[in-house]
């Protein structure tokens, strides 16, 4: 049913008070009307034994009749045979037997008896009383009409009365209504205004909240109630944004899934999971989604150009999927494993070379071979040399690698010069631009990287060629460049010369005593300043390699960059 509360209270109340009433009169009706019938039926029994003495005085048919006009009754005197000897109304002869009526039964067992029914002799309810009067029964048939016309002004009354207090409590509920439908209105309205985010105190201040005591208790309650959610709700709030900023903050990649649906992913996980999650939210990298599935993990996965390591735990019907980027330890292990193998093959090369020259050697003292002698011991003094410039060079990239990295404003142009005094480069023609630049560096780093570009200039530069070395300044850029007019570098090589112990061409590295580790010290020192190392060449033409420093470098990390393969 659509309609205010006033409405619904006052259809409410007229239901209840018709139905209560209904009732009622209903109870009082058939009370008064068994009142009225026992009067009926006392008066009638004391007629129907005065009748009886008459017909002992008199004829029968005409004292009937005339009886039953005084008294305004039917008279009906019925036979021991159940014949009707005498009736006011209907002719005997047409009438059957009567011994067969309740009343007559009644009254020939106990004297007296009486019966409510309908007439059908004269279409009507009678009330029958019946006396005994020695072998015959005298009866006397009664109209309810007299009943019924005692009733109509009692039936009346109850009527009016259901009417006037129908209408009187109708008139009072609709009042009463309408005012407490006022007040849950404001009250809703209260409620619905704290709940798009008004203050309590401007969403309950209503006048009509306040003027009943029981509503002012109410309104102060829901007041209370809502200052206690919107306090409650901004802790969670709190700790949800806490959480959210720690999970940002995270690098390990976090997502919730339900069923192959993301419900939460934070920032790293986004990025590295990047079009593997759908528009509408979904996880589209099926094995991360069987994964999560079977509760499998941890294990490593690819992940585009990454390498991921998943680890799956569980959360009520979600699973909770950490993702952890191992791309730079997975290449730092390889890095290393492969160290050990190059470093082991470069190492055994001399170490061979050197067992082999001594056991030749002490073949040749034997036989007295002076000139052999002298020959392997050549070898083996080259052998011990280039074998020594392998452990210096492993430990110049260790030191850089471990130590902390001490800066000092320094001159570059200067630390280039000592270098090119020191270097060995007689065979080539030497020509500088050196403008004098001061960068906080480390100079023995620094100078390091430095020899070691003059040394590989000069051994892949034949004799009569040219190196011309600079240190200029471009933008906020200090620039070491190396030019050499060599034997270049094929354009395939270019991406690993920087690489530990790679060279373009072994035989004439190991010809000129290359350890292969050179460049990747130069790279390792360019980048533990914060800078980088390029190189641009062109086969029979030449090499140049420059050296970048910012020249507001914060070199002050104590690790440097990340080891360089």
């Amino acid at each position: 049913m659509r309609g205010g509360l006033g409405t619904k209270l006052a259809v409410s109340y007229v239901a209840a008070v018709v139905t209560v009433f209904v009732v009622t009169a209903l109870l009082i009706d058939q009370a008064a009307r068994d009142g009225f019938i026992d009067e009926l039926m006392t008066t009638t029994q004391a007629e129907s034994q005065a009748v009886a003495v008459a017909l002992d005085t008199g004829p029968v048919e005409p004292t009937v009749e005339q009886l039953a006009t005084s008294l305004g009754v039917r008279i009906t005197v019925i036979k021991v045979d159940g014949t009707v000897e005498a009736d006011s109304s209907v002719d005997p002869a047409v009438m059957d037997s009567h011994n067969d009526r309740p009343e007559v039964i009644a009254a020939r067992a106990n004297g007296m008896g009486t019966s409510l029914r309908f007439s059908e002799t004269i279409e009507q309810d009678l009330l029958y009383v019946a006396v005994l009067d020695g072998d015959r029964v005298v009866r006397l048939a009664v109209p309810l009409d007299e009943v019924n016309d005692r009733m109509l002004p009692v039936r009346l009354r109850a009527v009016l009365g259901i009417v006037v207090v129908t209408i009187a409590g109708l008139i009072v509920v609709s009042v009463l209504g309408r005012r407490t439908e006022r007040v849950m209105q404001s009250l809703t309205t209260s409620v619905a205004g704290m709940a798009a985010g008004q203050s309590p105190e401007d969403a309950l201040d209503d006048e009509v909240l306040h003027k009943s005591p029981d509503v002012a208790e109410l309104s102060e309650a829901v007041r209370s109630m809502s200052e206690q959610i919107r306090s409650r709700v901004g802790e969670l709030e709190s700790e949800q944004d806490l959480r959210d900023r720690v999970l940002e903050a995270l690098e390990e990649g976090v997502l919730l899934l339900r069923a192959g649906q993301i419900d939460y992913a934070n920032a790293a996980a986004r990025r590295l999971l990047g079009s593997a999650i759908s528009d509408d939210g979904r996880l589209r990298h099926h094995l991360l989604v069987r994964m999560a599935a079977e509760q499998r993990g941890p294990d490593r996965i690819p992940l585009g150009s990454r390498v991921v390591e998943v680890v799956i735990g569980s959360s009520a019907d979600q699973a909770v999927v950490v993702l952890r980027d191992v791309t730079d330890r997975v290449r730092t292990e390889a890095i290393r494993r492969d160290f050990v193998a190059d470093a082991s093959h470069e190492l055994k090369t001399p170490v061979a070379a050197i067992q082999a020259a001594a056991e030749t050697i002490q073949s040749a003292v034997e036989d007295g071979d002076i000139a052999a002698v002298s020959h392997f011991s050549q070898q083996i003094e080259a052998s011990a040399l280039r074998l020594g410039r392998i452990v210096s060079d492993l430990l110049d990239l260790s030191r850089l690698e471990a130590q902390s990295l001490e800066v000092h404003p320094v001159d570059l142009s200067t630390v280039v010069s000592e270098e090119l005094g020191a270097a060995a480069l007689g065979h080539v023609s030497v020509t500088t631009e050196l403008e004098p630049i001061i960068v906080q560096l480390s100079r023995p780093d620094i100078a390091l990287a430095v020899q070691n570009l003059l040394s590989n200039a000069g051994r892949h530069t034949d004799p009569g060629g040219a190196v011309h070395v600079a240190v200029t300044h471009d933008g906020g850029e200090a620039i070491i460049s190396v030019s050499d007019t060599g034997v270049g570098i094929p354009a395939r090589d270019l991406p690993r010369i920087f690489e530990r112990f790679y060279r373009v061409d072994a035989a004439r590295s190991r010809q000129t005593g290359a350890t292969g580790l050179g460049l990747a010290i130069v790279r390792h020192v360019a980048e533990r300043h914060r800078g980088s190392v390029e190189v641009v060449s062109e086969l029979g033409v030449g090499s140049t390699f420059r050296i970048h420093l910012p020249l507001d470098s914060d070199a002050s990390d104590p690790f440097g960059a990340a080891p360089v393969p």
